[in-house]
């Protein structure tokens, strides 16, 4: 066969175009990262409005304000025991991810039935309100939000990826677990676990698979 001959100056020309296409900073990966998250959170906020946003439905106040209070603490201490980096570049330990994927669901469940249990029929069942529009709108509200941070953060994980993005699904979901608390009236324990704690533990199971996929460096 005959060899093909290779310009003599092709390494050369090469090393130029690289040059002329300088490496975005980290600075710039950075903003692109947060223009991304910002804008999947701006379409879950609006798809929580045109569903309705807050709903009083003849709740308390004191209620809907007190739920919210916790449930917005939870999930503030669950992201940052997520996506908070400690000293380490790699992040949370591997026990750490897995204590906050799973107590930070039950702390929910806890005090949501502590403080409803105060109200006369806070956790009394509501006929044909099994939870699952709560679960839709939970998981609609979700998953875009997951799957911008998991790739925001894309290759930074050499460690655990599965367990970071495990973490860091709980910890959407505990966020969207906020805003589908004061559009829910309902506080019956069956009915709190199909529409409030399901979709965390369905968006902990994307984020996983996820976390596989997005957060291990590219070779």
């Amino acid at each position: 066969m005959k060899e093909v001959e290779l310009p003599s100056d092709l390494k050369a020309r090469l090393l130029k175009q690289i040059e002329q296409k300088p490496a975005p900073t980290r600075r710039t990966e950075m903003f692109r990262a947060s223009l991304l998250v910002a804008g999947s959170i701006a379409i879950g906020l609006v798809i929580f409005l045109v569903r309705g946003g807050i709903r009083m439905t003849g709740r308390p106040t004191s209620l809907i304000v007190g739920t919210s209070l916790g449930t917005a603490l939870i999930a503030g201490v669950g992201t940052w025991m997520a996506l908070g980096r400690r000293r380490s570049m790699l992040g949370r330990s591997s026990l750490a991810l897995c204590v906050t994927a799973l107590v930070t669901p039950l702390a929910l469940l806890f005090w949501k039935v502590v403080w409803s249990s105060q109200y006369p029929g806070g956790l009394d069942p509501w006929p044909g309100r099994i939870g699952f529009r709560c679960l839709n709108l939970s998981l609609l509200m979700g998953v875009l939000p997951l799957v911008a941070l998991l790739f925001a953060r894309r290759g930074t994980d050499p460690t655990h990826p599965r367990l970071a993005g495990l973490s860091a699904g709980a910890s959407v979901g505990l966020c969207v677990a906020l805003f589908v608390d004061m559009w829910c009236p309902v506080g019956y324990v069956p009915h709190f676990l199909i529409g409030h704690i399901l979709p965390i533990a369905l968006l902990a199971l994307a984020g996983l698979w996820f976390g596989k996929v997005l957060l291990p460096p590219r070779k």
